[in-house]
């Protein structure tokens, strides 16, 4: 995560890490980053999934895409999201 989020830190915007199955204290000793839960994540105008993890699958993909703002982008790294699935008011890009 420290690879995606290291870059963003230097723009004018505001970053924030959430990995439901990272150690915090491992992220914050070895790459500076405070995590958040998912519940901090309303009306993002972005959101990158970096990592797909098995458990937010499991919880489905309607968590994130309610997180983002009408118009919001998310960008899905490792194409993990069918785009069938992703609502017509979010700009989706996968790689």
């Amino acid at each position: 995560m420290a690879h995606v989020t290291q870059p963003l830190g230097a723009q004018p915007q505001h970053a924030s890490v959430a990995d439901p199955l990272a150690d915090a204290e491992e992220a914050r000793r070895e790459y500076a980053i405070e995590l958040v839960g998912f519940d901090r994540f309303t009306a993002l105008d972005g959101l990158i999934l970096a990592v797909p993890h098995r458990v937010l699958a499991q919880a489905g993909w309607g968590r994130m895409f309610a997180s983002l703002a009408p118009g919001g982008v998310l960008i899905d790294i490792k194409s993990a999201i069918p785009r069938s699935e992703v609502p017509s008011h979010i700009n989706y890009w996968s790689l």
